[in-house]
């Protein structure tokens, strides 16, 4: 039996994952930033207690950071999942791109909310990886997964067209892929396998209901891909 931490738990891609892998038997440690309110991952929380325990965690709060480190101290983790993550500043109401994403278009960037969406999306997830490295080193699995997305490629990829590109978005996700790929230099000298994948353009509140994949498939898919990984 694997255990399992991911992130941004409560919802969309987070809240799949916690399902299938406590479906396939695994333990599963399941991190939200308000446990209180996640009425359906306390549901399955409460459906198998023995297979999921949920965790308060705030990536923008390093404190918070610590303390569940502290909480998890000895722990072995086989998978760690930095899936939670933001897209930033979207009027979701309105129905043309532009006006949708006018705060993250060039010009008109809100610089306050790029600073807190890239350090949701990639400096917290590095900070979670050195908290958790005793834990993950202590594994079996020894596998770090950030869920990043093919909108932040250099080499192309992107969803979007200049000039409607969301900025903060698309340069938070070109970092934390960046910050998958050195991440994955480190580690490999304790033999873990660090990753970053994109799970496609998922119907969630992040994705949008014009989203062309289903959580449950996108799920499915990214946890065949990480039970294969090896170094």
């Amino acid at each position: 039996m694997a255990c399992i931490l991911v992130t941004g738990a409560n919802r969309g891609i987070g809240l799949e994952f916690v399902r299938q892998y406590a479906e396939a038997g695994e333990t599963v440690i399941a991190c939200c930033r308000n446990p209180g309110a996640a009425d359906d991952l306390n549901t399955l929380c409460d459906a198998d207690p023995g297979a999921v325990t949920v965790e308060r965690l705030d990536l923008l709060d390093f404190g918070s950071i610590d303390a569940m480190a502290e909480r998890l101290k000895g722990r072995p983790i086989d998978i760690l999942i930095n899936n939670a993550g933001a897209f930033g500043p979207r009027n979701d109401e309105a129905t043309d791109l532009f006006e949708r994403l006018q705060d993250q278009l060039f010009g008109n960037v809100d610089y306050d909310a790029m600073v807190d969406v890239i350090k949701v999306n990639a400096v917290a997830p590095l900070k979670l990886v050195e908290a958790l490295h005793g834990n993950i080193r202590a594994g079996e699995g020894k596998k770090v997964v950030y869920i990043s997305s093919s909108a932040g490629s250099i080499a192309g990829g992107l969803a979007w067209k200049a000039p409607a590109v969301p900025m903060i978005y698309t340069t938070s996700k070109c970092t934390t892929t960046k910050v998958a790929m050195q991440t994955s230099m480190v580690l490999k000298h304790d033999g873990i396998t660090t990753v970053a994948l994109c799970p496609g353009h998922v119907r969630t509140r992040l994705g949008g209901p014009e989203a062309m994949l289903d959580v449950d498939r996108s799920v499915s898919a990214l946890r065949g891909l990480i039970g294969e990984l090896t170094m």
